[in-house]
Parts: structure tokens; sequence; C-alpha cells
């Protein structure tokens, strides 16, 4: 779907298919049947929520051990593999 610039949502509606199988409906968001207003809600909700999880306030303290920080830096640090 993302290929042809749907942008899929899961409705929480249930729908059936001819064989009888039974899921949830879904569709591109433009083609949803909800409010602009709603949809502009969960975009401000879901962007607060990323910003949250990804920036941090000069302010604020930063606690990491070794490990944790080695973790969460390795793609960025040197190998220490020198063979």
């Amino acid at each position: 779907m993302m290929e042809n610039h749907f942008l899929p949502i899961v409705l929480l509606k249930k729908a059936t298919i001819k064989s009888g199988l039974e899921g949830l409906i879904v569709c591109d968001l433009r083609a949803a049947p909800m409010p602009i207003s709603l949809i502009n809600e969960i975009h401000d909700k879901v962007r607060q929520s990323v910003e949250h999880s990804l920036t941090l306030n000069i302010d604020e303290n930063l606690s990491l051990d070794d490990s944790e920080f080695n973790q969460m830096f390795k793609d960025y640090l040197p190998s220490e593999d020198k063979s």
C-alpha cells in the first residue's frame, strides 16, 4: 500500500469476504469515513509522542552506564576489533 502512496489505516469494523473469512477493514486514510478534525487530533498526539521520545532538553540530566552508552551509540563508535 505504501508504494502506491496509500496511508493505510485499520478500521475497527468487521468485514467478511466471499470465502467467509472475517477480518478488520483496511483502507486509505484519505478515504476513511472520519472527520478531518479527528485526523488532525490523532496526528498531533502522534507527533507529540514521537517528539517527546526523541528530544532531550539541554537542562535534563542523562545518566548512562558504559554498557547503556555503548548499546545506544555502537553504530557511531569506532570498532574495537583491529585485526
